[in-house]
């Protein structure tokens, strides 16, 4: 195939001279925050800017594309990098009403120093219409290493009416480059009309291909088993010397109290086993026997699953998946029969005693992996047996009122003006000091998890103060929209001046209440709003943190509280936390957290330690269709990635510790609670571990616990 560039200015025309299967595409290119550094042949080297959300646009010379007798979209890309660069693809159509956009989209990541073909499935059922997250790609079995797959698709389009496709990055913390060919359609195949048949075998793997972790028989997963019991006895050997508790002997001397605590000690933050010695918390989320998988519905999906009445069945159940949530909108095969793959092969390793044998190998595979926490979301019996340290979440449970942000990916946000939230509060408090209360390995309590506070990083006012429009738009009754409405009541005295301010017509304070009260954009453009809705959603973090935090000091002294996890944050949701917790946590998603210094040299003055409670970096090379929230492009760069990662936390002397998420992969065709299907974890579904980020996790956690120590509590301000 040959092609012709023709450049004008800024703007590149792509013309097919010939075509064969791949059909060329001409197309017109424009550019938001990025620049054609140069030419290479059929490809262009572009550099995406540090700002904005720097993107490529392909448009046709003509007003549409006419997809609708193609499958698939192709471009070679290239990643000259050393490091993975995830790159955003949108593609847009028009239908019939012009003012009506429908858009497909994903992302992938590319690994360092790598050429793909990049490949998005344009007639493909959405994924989550199949009851998942990601949908199936023979890249993911090693059968198209060339290929990069979009399989975690959102949306659809009208193939006849093709507007745009836009490749971007978001937000990059440095310029990036990419290479990019020119725009190429397929023809619908076989491959991919059947893309959903059979593609579970009997131990839960992706059922073509073949790589290092897939199992083809219970003697080999014994087998496999027996080796690495033999590498974990020999790494316990090399174990270096700690506390009970996994403390670090010779970092200064702290006063122990018999519970975990927290002290700054020379500029860096620490926590204080009960012993007195300090300790960086690297910690493992979600350590359970669980990742059951819905069948019913999508019996079509699994070639050889094990009968509900036979030596397998007691790993069958029956689930209901239809709470509401933001995290389950568009997700079909919600409920049913379920069948859990993983603790069917830890009964087919280990016997009917699995569960047992599970939580010694658990253990000792984390010690011997050098973490020293177990994370959220773990088993409770793990807590127990006292091997390592733990945390625990909490949930208040009660019927209090609750204040939607619109987007409530876990639910609504708890009005923590409503006394019945204190009460659940306390409730909640009661008991966990009446199991927890005496426990020196618990270091604390999550409350909640990943509450929407707003998008703080966002200039729509729109999106950074969700809550507050919320309570402006809940009903009469709501305790948060009489709270805020006595604070402008308090701020404003007369509701004339209110109007002015805001640029609305308003009477009395009553006109308020109305329920659906909302606000024009042209309104909340004015400064007025803009600080008025900010000072009520600190003084709603305020009374939550507060509330949380009063109830748990007064029935557990002893534990830590560590916050409610942020992923989606405001300044004003985190200044309140540090005020009220013992430790701010973060789950963050991201490459590294040195990519965003003002923000943590910001959070350094608040006068707070942090935790990670979340992160994790995956591929699509082993199986699995999803990479998970970032991935790592390859399989061989997940350690690397790790590494990386929890260097720069430990760089920061503001933290003290990361946790990542999770334990075990995903199930292949989606967990029950939203259908995620990430290779996000250190385990497989056949209960192998994934030696190469395995060790180098290792080396990475020893290293720096190692290093930690030499340092002698000494730490810079950051």
């Amino acid at each position: 195939m040959k092609w012709l560039w023709l450049v004008v200015s800024t703007i590149a025309l792509l013309l097919p001279v010939a075509t064969g299967r791949a059909a060329g595409v001409s197309a017109i290119i424009a550019l938001s925050h990025a620049t054609i550094e140069k030419t290479e042949g059929q490809r262009l080297l572009i550099v995406f800017a540090a700002e904005g959300e720097p993107g490529l646009t392909f448009k046709p010379p003509e007003q549409v594309w006419d997809w609708s007798r193609t499958s698939k979209l192709v471009i070679p890309v290239e990643n000259r990098s050393d490091e993975p660069l995830t790159l955003r693809v949108r593609v847009e159509s028009a239908g019939a009403d012009p003012a009506i956009v429908k858009a497909l989209s994903g992302e992938t990541a590319i690994a360092p120093k790598s050429s793909r073909q990049l490949a998005l499935w344009l007639a493909a059922p959405p994924p989550r219409s199949m009851g998942m997250t990601a949908g199936p790609a023979l890249a993911a079995a090693g059968l198209e290493p060339g290929i990069l797959p979009l399989t975690a698709t959102k949306g659809s389009i009208d193939p006849e009416h093709i507007t745009s496709v836009r490749f971007g990055i978001s937000r990059p913390s440095v310029p990036r480059m990419l290479v990019v060919g020119p725009l190429q359609v397929e023809p619908p195949s076989h491959a991919e009309t059947s893309a959903y048949n059979g593609i579970v075998d009997s131990f839960g793997q992706y059922r073509p291909g073949s790589w290092p972790e897939k199992v083809n028989s219970v003697a080999m997963l014994r087998a496999r088993g027996v080796e690495e019991a033999a590498t974990l006895a020999k790494w316990r050997m090399a174990s270096p010397n700690r506390d009970r508790f996994g403390g670090l002997p010779g970092v200064g001397r702290f006063t122990a109290t018999g519970f975990f605590r927290t002290e700054r000690r020379q500029g860096r933050w620490w926590l204080v086993t009960p012993d007195g010695n300090a300790f960086f918390s690297i910690g493992m989320d979600v350590v359970r026997p669980s990742g059951a998988t819905f069948v019913e519905g999508r019996e079509f999906m699994f070639h050889d699953i094990p009968m509900r009445n036979g030596a397998l069945g007691a790993h069958w159940s029956e689930k209901d998946a239809r709470r509401g949530l933001g995290a389950q909108r568009g997700r079909l095969f919600d409920h049913g029969y379920t069948f859990d793959f993983y603790t069917a092969n830890l009964e087919r390793k280990f016997g009917d005693d699995w569960h047992r044998h599970w939580r010694e190998e658990s253990l000792a595979r984390l010690k011997a992996w050098g973490f020293n926490t177990i994370g959220n979301w773990s088993e409770p019996e793990l807590w127990a047996m006292h091997r390592l340290p733990y945390t625990v979440p909490l949930l208040p449970q009660g019927d209090y009122t609750k204040i939607s942000s619109g987007e409530d990916w876990w639910g609504p946000m708890p009005d923590p003006f409503d006394p019945r939230f204190a009460a659940a509060a306390d409730r909640m408090a009661r008991n966990a000091a009446a199991q927890f209360g005496n426990d020196p390995y618990l270091i604390g309590y999550f409350v909640d998890n990943e509450l929407n506070w707003g998008q703080g990083w966002s200039k729509n006012p729109r999106a950074r103060y969700s809550i507050a429009l919320g309570a402006l738009a809940a009903g009469s009754q709501s305790p948060a929209k009489s709270a805020f409405i006595a604070q402008l009541a308090r701020s404003y005295h007369e509701p004339d001046k209110l109007a002015q301010a805001w640029g609305i017509p308003l009477s009395s304070w009553n006109e308020l209440r109305r329920d659906g009260f909302a606000l024009s954009d042209e309104n909340l453009g004015k400064p007025a709003v803009v600080g008025d809705l900010a000072a009520f959603t600190r003084f709603f973090a305020e009374a939550y943190f507060r509330t949380v935090s009063e109830a748990l000091r007064r029935n557990d002294p002893h534990h830590l509280y560590l916050g409610s996890r942020f992923a989606w944050q405001t300044p004003e949701a985190v200044e309140a936390c540090a005020r009220w917790c013992d430790v701010v946590s973060f789950n963050l998603y991201k490459r590294s957290i040195a990519d965003d210094r003002e923000r943590w040299a910001h959070f350094h003055t608040l006068g707070k330690p942090a935790i990670i409670g979340e992160f994790h970096f995956g591929s699509t090379d082993r199986g699995l269709f999803w990479e998970g929230l970032v991935g790592a492009g390859a399989e061989n760069e997940r350690g690397p990635a790790y590494t990386g990662y929890l260097r720069a936390v430990v760089a920061n002397p503001d933290f003290v510790g990361a946790h990542w998420f999770d334990y075990v992969d995903e199930p292949l065709t989606g967990r029950t609670l939203d259908g995620e299907n990430g290779h996000i974890g250190f385990v497989s579904v056949a209960d192998l571990p994934y030696q190469g980020l395995v060790t180098a996790a290792r080396d990475a956690n020893q290293a720096v616990l190692r290093e930690l120590q030499g340092t002698a509590g000494a730490g810079a301000p950051y």
